[in-house]
């Protein structure tokens, strides 16, 4: 998961088999950004392409591309919403890139073969070199901050670190 300051998240690593709505299910991320929301109240929600429409009510922070129900228009802001959905995919996928051209995590496609055997050192690894991105994005932004133009925290934010005297 990446957000909209660039920061990076990971919940596994899950085995490649598990889809994109079981991963969903599984790390519980409607729960967790309800729960820490939960006395907000300008409430903010995850965006996901197609596979996440069915998760996608008024009650999730789920959200995904609008369709239109039968013998119904999109709203404005819904077709803005989708616009910014595709236009916001490749910025997204360039901050993966990212993070594999860093570190060269996974070599070749058939690399990932070892999510699917994931052992506590590799998890431990993986987030490691989730942690050294979001430093780095912390130090100089990266292409979803840059998009969004969305401030990342600073370093010091970031390792929550009291103010320098």
């Amino acid at each position: 998961m990446i957000m909209a300051n660039g920061l990076q998240a990971i919940d596994g690593p899950r085995s490649v088999r598990i889809n994109d709505i079981d991963s969903v299910h599984v790390s519980d991320l409607d729960g967790f950004l309800t729960y820490i929301q939960a006395n907000d109240p300008i409430k903010y929600c995850a965006f996901g392409d197609g596979i996440f429409h069915p998760l996608a009510t008024d009650q999730s922070t789920i959200r995904s591309y609008h369709c239109p129900a039968p013998e119904a228009l999109l709203t404005n802001i819904q077709l803005h919403e989708n616009k910014c959905m595709r236009k916001i995919r490749m910025p997204i996928e360039f901050s993966y890139g990212d993070l594999y051209n860093r570190f060269k995590t996974v070599r070749v496609k058939n690399d990932w073969k070892i999510m699917n055997n994931a052992n506590e050192m590799l998890n431990k690894k993986l987030r490691f070199l989730f942690f050294l991105s979001n430093c780095m994005t912390c130090i100089g932004g990266n292409t979803c901050s840059n998009y969004f133009e969305c401030r990342h925290p600073t370093l010091r934010e970031y390792l929550n670190l009291p103010p320098q005297p």
